[in-house]
Protein backbone atom coordinates (compact mmCIF):
# COMPACT_ATOMS: atom_id res chain seq x y z
CA UNK A 1 0.00 0.00 0.00
CA UNK A 2 1.28 3.21 -0.86
CA UNK A 3 1.41 6.55 0.41
CA UNK A 4 -1.38 7.77 -1.24
CA UNK A 5 -3.59 5.16 -0.29
CA UNK A 6 -2.64 5.16 3.70
CA UNK A 7 -4.09 8.75 3.56
CA UNK A 8 -7.25 7.58 1.86
CA UNK A 9 -7.56 4.62 4.50
CA UNK A 10 -6.82 6.93 7.56
CA UNK A 11 -9.16 9.31 6.57
CA UNK A 12 -12.20 6.86 5.85
CA UNK A 13 -11.34 5.17 9.11
CA UNK A 14 -13.67 7.10 11.73
CA UNK A 15 -17.00 6.21 9.32
CA UNK A 16 -15.91 2.65 8.64
CA UNK A 17 -16.03 2.08 12.70
CA UNK A 18 -19.32 3.99 12.57
CA UNK A 19 -18.00 6.58 13.99
CA UNK A 20 -18.98 10.47 13.55
CA UNK A 21 -16.27 11.63 10.84
CA UNK A 22 -13.86 14.30 10.91
CA UNK A 23 -16.39 16.61 9.44
CA UNK A 24 -17.12 17.95 12.50
CA UNK A 25 -13.89 18.79 13.27
CA UNK A 26 -10.95 20.72 11.95
CA UNK A 27 -7.85 19.68 10.89
CA UNK A 28 -5.01 19.70 14.00
CA UNK A 29 -1.31 20.41 14.41
CA UNK A 30 0.42 17.46 14.84
CA UNK A 31 0.89 16.85 18.99
CA UNK A 32 4.43 16.64 20.41
CA UNK A 33 3.30 13.63 22.85
CA UNK A 34 1.05 11.75 20.63
CA UNK A 35 1.92 10.27 17.59
CA UNK A 36 -0.17 8.42 14.89
CA UNK A 37 0.27 4.60 14.58
CA UNK A 38 1.50 4.24 17.93
CA UNK A 39 0.82 3.15 21.62
CA UNK A 40 -0.56 5.69 24.04
CA UNK A 41 -1.33 5.72 27.38
CA UNK A 42 -4.75 7.00 28.87
CA UNK A 43 -3.71 9.36 32.52
CA UNK A 44 -6.55 11.42 32.82
CA UNK A 45 -8.79 10.85 35.53
CA UNK A 46 -10.88 8.24 36.30
CA UNK A 47 -13.61 8.50 33.64
CA UNK A 48 -12.20 8.75 30.34
CA UNK A 49 -14.52 9.07 27.37
CA UNK A 50 -13.99 7.66 24.54
CA UNK A 51 -16.78 8.80 22.07
CA UNK A 52 -18.46 8.28 18.73
CA UNK A 53 -17.69 11.80 17.15
CA UNK A 54 -14.58 14.27 18.56
CA UNK A 55 -16.65 16.68 20.56
CA UNK A 56 -17.75 16.70 24.80
CA UNK A 57 -21.33 16.86 23.01
CA UNK A 58 -20.71 13.26 21.41
CA UNK A 59 -22.32 9.66 22.64
CA UNK A 60 -19.88 8.32 25.21
CA UNK A 61 -18.94 4.93 23.91
CA UNK A 62 -16.94 3.75 26.63
CA UNK A 63 -15.33 5.07 29.95
CA UNK A 64 -11.51 3.77 29.93
CA UNK A 65 -9.48 4.03 33.46
CA UNK A 66 -6.26 5.63 33.80
CA UNK A 67 -3.12 3.33 32.74
CA UNK A 68 -4.87 1.73 30.05
CA UNK A 69 -2.91 1.68 26.44
CA UNK A 70 -4.71 2.41 23.19
CA UNK A 71 -3.54 2.22 19.74
CA UNK A 72 -3.91 5.61 17.86
CA UNK A 73 -5.82 5.29 14.63
CA UNK A 74 -6.36 8.44 13.28
CA UNK A 75 -6.18 12.06 13.99
CA UNK A 76 -5.18 14.56 15.39
CA UNK A 77 -8.35 16.89 14.39
CA UNK A 78 -9.89 19.89 16.64
CA UNK A 79 -13.20 19.92 17.62
CA UNK A 80 -15.39 22.62 16.11
CA UNK A 81 -17.29 22.44 19.05
CA UNK A 82 -15.01 22.80 21.84
CA UNK A 83 -12.09 23.56 20.40
CA UNK A 84 -10.03 20.11 22.10
CA UNK A 85 -7.68 17.95 19.90
CA UNK A 86 -8.99 14.40 19.47
CA UNK A 87 -7.43 11.18 17.81
CA UNK A 88 -9.32 7.91 17.01
CA UNK A 89 -8.25 4.81 19.05
CA UNK A 90 -8.83 1.72 20.05
CA UNK A 91 -8.81 -0.46 23.27
CA UNK A 92 -8.78 -3.63 23.84
CA UNK A 93 -9.65 -4.51 27.52
CA UNK A 94 -11.53 -3.93 30.15
CA UNK A 95 -13.97 -0.89 29.95
CA UNK A 96 -17.56 0.79 31.38
CA UNK A 97 -19.58 1.05 28.61
CA UNK A 98 -22.85 3.47 28.48
CA UNK A 99 -26.55 2.14 29.21
CA UNK A 100 -28.82 3.70 26.75
CA UNK A 101 -32.38 4.16 27.39
CA UNK A 102 -34.36 5.55 24.29
CA UNK A 103 -31.35 6.34 22.46
CA UNK A 104 -29.99 8.34 25.51
CA UNK A 105 -27.29 7.55 27.53
CA UNK A 106 -28.76 6.74 31.29
CA UNK A 107 -27.32 8.38 33.86
CA UNK A 108 -27.86 7.00 37.88
CA UNK A 109 -29.78 8.83 40.28
CA UNK A 110 -28.16 11.62 41.46
CA UNK A 111 -25.63 12.14 38.69
CA UNK A 112 -23.03 10.06 36.92
CA UNK A 113 -23.68 8.00 33.85
CA UNK A 114 -24.86 4.53 34.30
CA UNK A 115 -22.67 1.97 32.87
CA UNK A 116 -21.97 -1.62 32.85
CA UNK A 117 -18.35 -3.58 32.75
CA UNK A 118 -17.32 -5.02 29.19
CA UNK A 119 -14.04 -6.65 28.11
CA UNK A 120 -13.83 -6.06 24.55
CA UNK A 121 -12.03 -4.24 21.97
CA UNK A 122 -13.73 -0.59 21.46
CA UNK A 123 -12.52 2.08 18.54
CA UNK A 124 -13.59 5.71 19.27
CA UNK A 125 -12.45 9.53 19.46
CA UNK A 126 -11.03 10.38 22.59
CA UNK A 127 -9.49 14.11 23.73
CA UNK A 128 -5.96 14.87 24.11
CA UNK A 129 -6.85 16.81 27.01
CA UNK A 130 -9.88 17.97 29.48
CA UNK A 131 -11.18 21.33 28.92
CA UNK A 132 -9.51 22.28 31.55
CA UNK A 133 -6.45 21.60 29.88
CA UNK A 134 -5.43 18.58 31.87
CA UNK A 135 -3.93 16.03 29.88
CA UNK A 136 -5.64 12.50 28.74
CA UNK A 137 -3.42 10.91 26.75
CA UNK A 138 0.36 10.53 26.57
CA UNK A 139 2.70 8.66 24.42
CA UNK A 140 4.49 5.04 25.02
CA UNK A 141 7.78 5.35 25.45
Amino acid sequence: MNDSQQTKEAENLPEQAGLVGPSSALPASPSVDVRLNAWAQVVGSPHNNLRAGPSVQDLILAQIDPGSRVWVMCGPVKSKVDKTVWWVVRYAGAYREAKLVGGKQATKKGGGLDTVSRNRTVVGWMSEFEMDGTRILKRVP
